[in-house]
């Protein structure tokens, strides 16, 4: 009887302790979801900027900006979320080529 209660014990302590790691995975999990979040929203000035600029590329715009948008891009530590996704990495190279041949004013 008494290997028997302590069995039991061991196996609520064991449901306990993987209780508490998956409540820290999930807290992990969490935290990474908002971080994504985050950085998606950060870069969607940038994009939709890129986006207005390269639709007219007959258009004169400011050398300062041109440079801002480019450095932000290029950096290689930049946590831009776009990169994750090849489809829309490549339409951003191609809208930062277009931008680099615009004129700058």
């Amino acid at each position: 009887m008494a290997a028997n209660t302590r069995d039991i014990r061991r196996r609520i302590k064991s449901v306990k302790n993987t209780a508490q790691i998956t409540k820290a995975m999930q807290m992990v999990a969490a935290s990474k979801m908002r971080k994504a979040q985050q950085l998606a929203l950060d870069g969607r000035p940038y994009a939709q900027l890129l986006n207005k600029l390269t639709a007219e590329p007959s258009r004169t715009i400011p050398d300062a900006l041109r440079k801002n948008i480019l450095a932000y891009y290029s950096d290689p530590n930049a946590p831009i979320s776009t990169k994750k996704n090849p489809g829309a990495w490549q339409r951003v190279q191609t809208e930062l080529a277009t931008l680099r041949a615009m004129k700058a004013g």
